[in-house]
């Protein structure tokens, strides 16, 4: 009986061309002759390396290298086929059998890369309803950066297949460059790696969908810790520094300082404050308010009891004529806030400039300075998950959170004790009436 060819697929280091693609080799052994010949897949130097790197785990290339496996896996199975279907094997039908097999499974080059990257938005991203508004509009911000690369560059016809880890990497280079001919100012670190990441998910999504072999972002990266954010949140002293201010240019500085002194107090962030109503405020025994609510941007519970600066703030603009549909404060634009926090900052010669999200910031900052430890607590004031071994045996409580907002407003008391009644005392002591 015949014997039948034995074979094997693998990376030809060795045959790696200038442009630093190695390619992949379909190598067989038949009637003690042995044939290679060169496979229409590839991998980048960076990629290669990597693969000489988990060479021995086949599962780790499989999670980073999923459509090469697949195409290996293919092409093992066809050759397999082809042999077994003759007793007879002759090297001369091995280049036609590679040229067919790759001609069949070619991937496309009729794809614009523009036109998957705007029907990918178009389509996937705001069809998504498990996406939120937030998330959504990080992404058409991504997209706007790709399509003013794709113009800079020239890149309008440029098929989807052939948008390499070359390219990606001049993406990144364009995020974080300066240029001055088309007067775009380079992005900071953590606004570029955020766009970097999310072009990771967007061509994860054309690798799954077999438009691309490789994920051209996969090891691109911007480092963050060599550019760390200034730190963007305030000291207490800085917090009642802010709750002084009596003579503003304005009335708008006014309400956006409170707004922001809120914040300070409750870590509620932008979006969700201008969603919070009156009637979401909930009236406990010892004259207690609660507010609870899900996080617009993850839709994870928030749950904590109001200190009573926050109180305080509240009742001050119970009746205010900018307020139409019940809420806590006036409406601004995010742009106007930051506008408007920044003129006062500089007032204030604060550290850094303000912007709606510091606020965030400062209350983490201030409820860690409260001795306030308890995770489940914390976390829930923040309206984050809390994610801890027994968190499928536990649940915050009232109790919990009480104990937390008493820890807070003592904390809170302490310091105004030593620096005046800002804002504990503004004028008249308020309470607040339940909503009917």
């Amino acid at each position: 009986m015949q014997m039948k060819p034995t074979f094997k697929i693998y990376l030809n280091i060795s045959k790696t061309a200038k442009n630093g693609k190695a390619p992949f080799y379909l190598r067989v052994i038949y009637d003690r002759k042995k044939k290679e010949r060169v496979c229409d897949f590839y991998l980048t130097k960076i990629q290669a390396e990597m693969w000489e790197q988990f060479s021995g785990n086949e599962q780790e290339l499989k999670n980073i290298f999923p459509n090469v496996i697949q195409k290996m896996n293919d092409l093992e199975y066809e050759f397999r086929k082809y042999v077994d279907s003759s007793d007879y094997f002759d090297f001369s039908d091995l280049t036609t059998f590679l040229n067919k097999f790759f001609q069949k499974g070619k991937l496309t080059t009729e794809l614009k890369f523009v036109d998957f990257l705007n029907d990918y938005y178009k389509n996937i991203i705001l069809k998504d309803s498990t996406k939120k508004e937030g998330t959504k509009k990080t992404y058409r911000t991504v997209v706007g950066h790709l399509n003013k690369f794709i113009q800079h560059k020239k890149y309008e016809n440029l098929p989807l297949c052939k948008f390499q880890s070359n390219i990606a990497l001049e993406f990144k280079n364009y995020l974080i460059s300066e240029d001055l001919l088309n007067k775009f100012k380079p992005l900071n670190a953590y606004s570029a790696s955020g766009i970097i990441k999310k072009c990771r998910y967007i061509f994860k999504d054309a690798l799954i969908d077999n438009k691309i072999l490789i994920n051209p972002f996969q090891d691109v990266q911007i480092n963050t810790k060599a550019n760390k954010k200034t730190d963007c949140k305030l000291l207490i002293e800085e917090v009642l520094k802010m709750s002084k201010i009596k003579h503003l240019q304005n009335e708008t500085l006014q309400i956006v300082n409170d707004i922001f002194l809120f914040r300070c107090f409750t870590g509620v962030c932008y979006c969700d404050l201008n969603n919070l109503r009156y009637q979401d405020l909930k009236f406990g025994s010892e004259n207690n308010i609660s507010i609870i609510f899900k996080r617009q941007k993850s839709d994870v519970q928030t749950w904590q009891y109001l200190t009573q600066p926050a109180i305080n703030l509240i009742e001050k603009y119970r009746n205010h004529p900018l307020i139409k549909n019940d809420e806590l404060f006036p409406k601004f634009a995010n742009r106007t806030e930051n506008s408007y926090l920044k003129i006062i900052g500089k007032e204030l010669n604060l550290r850094f400039p303000l912007t709606t999200h510091s606020a965030r910031r400062t209350f983490r900052s201030l409820i860690s300075d409260a001795e306030i430890h308890d995770e489940l607590a914390y976390k829930s004031m923040m309206g984050h998950e809390y994610k801890g071994i027994d968190s499928a045996y536990i649940n915050v409580n009232s109790k919990r959170l009480i104990n937390a907002k008493k820890s807070f407003d003592n904390f809170l008391t302490k310091h105004i004790n030593n620096h005046g009644q800002d804002i504990i005392n503004t004028g008249r002591q308020f309470e607040l009436q339940e909503a009917v």
